[in-house]
């Protein structure tokens, strides 16, 4: 009896100690998806740098106001040389730093945004919901560094602000949580 005990515990240990391996090694096989806001793809004579500000995530979760990514992030670094003895780089300066800033975030009414610089000419303030729809569009005039936008008529959930240049060039983009009192 009590070797036939015996056998059973040992059975029973390695049979668990089997199912938790066999859940560690099913948790690596998640795929990760990257998701952005902002991304963009710079080509150069040999090669081609592409980024993006966003997370890897492991899971997106619908919402009544959007998407939910619940995930971690994890750099990952791919480099393809397919003639590395003939890659050169080129040194460049950057002239201006354009900066967007939005207070208070989240809002309920006014928002007051301020950014470093505006190129001569009209420049553009567009707000976008989380679908991508355009909600307001105000013209600024040139040389304009600040702006009280009204977002009391619009509905709480995420908007996307985009200042944007006269060129049509967006220079900055900004996220901004809609919220009531």
């Amino acid at each position: 009896m009590e070797k036939t005990c015996n056998t059973l515990k040992r059975f029973l240990v390695t049979l668990i100690f089997l199912l938790i391996t066999a859940m560690g090694l099913l948790a690596q096989t998640v795929e990760q998806r990257l998701l952005g806001v902002s991304s963009g793809i710079v080509p150069v004579s040999d090669f081609q740098l592409e980024w993006s500000v966003g997370e890897l995530s492991i899971e997106v979760l619908p919402t009544a106001f959007g998407q939910l990514t619940e995930g971690f992030i994890q750099p990952e670094i791919f480099v393809d040389q397919q003639n590395s003895s003939e890659l050169e780089f080129e040194l460049f300066e950057l002239t201006q730093q354009f900066t967007l800033q939005a207070s208070p975030n989240p809002v309920s009414n006014d928002l007051y945004l301020k950014w470093s610089h505006s190129d001569a000419g009209i420049n553009y303030l567009s707000v976008f919901d989380f679908t991508g729809k355009l909600m307001v569009k105000e013209t600024l005039p040139a040389g304009v560094h600040y702006w009280k936008l009204d977002m009391s008529q619009l509905p709480d959930g995420l908007y996307v602000i985009s200042y944007v240049n006269p060129q049509g060039k967006n220079e900055s983009s900004i996220k901004v949580l809609k919220a009531g009192e």
